[in-house]
């Protein structure tokens, strides 16, 4: 397949292992608003679990 950005196979894979990383870290604060709710705030939060999906989404 031809690279339109014309990165390595190797900085192209990294990418790519980056952006799964990102997104299980996303799935991860999801899965914690279903199980414990949405405005719940654990001690060693300083925000809601209902903004932490967001924020790891931003990163």
């Amino acid at each position: 397949m031809r690279n339109p950005n014309n990165l390595s196979e190797d900085r192209e894979g990294e990418l790519l292992i980056m952006l799964m990383d990102e997104c299980a870290e996303v799935q991860q604060q999801a899965s914690k608003v279903l199980r414990l709710g949405v405005n719940v705030t654990g001690p060693d939060q300083e925000t809601t679990n209902a903004q932490l999906p967001a924020a790891e989404a931003g990163e």
